[in-house]
């Protein structure tokens, strides 16, 4: 699993102007996961691989 540093300093930068409670971070994940679908499904996919 990796998330580029784009990514990570945008999130940075929405915590840096405030958006840094709980429930903030938590609609900042979910946005995340919707514009990175296919990756995010891959993780689930491969976790659940290395499970069995």
């Amino acid at each position: 699993m990796q998330i580029t540093t784009d990514d990570e300093s945008a999130q940075n930068l929405k915590m840096h102007k405030g958006e840094s409670s709980p429930t903030d971070i938590k609609r900042h994940a979910a946005e995340w996961i919707v514009a990175h679908r296919a990756a995010f499904d891959g993780w689930l996919t491969d976790a659940r691989t290395a499970r069995k």
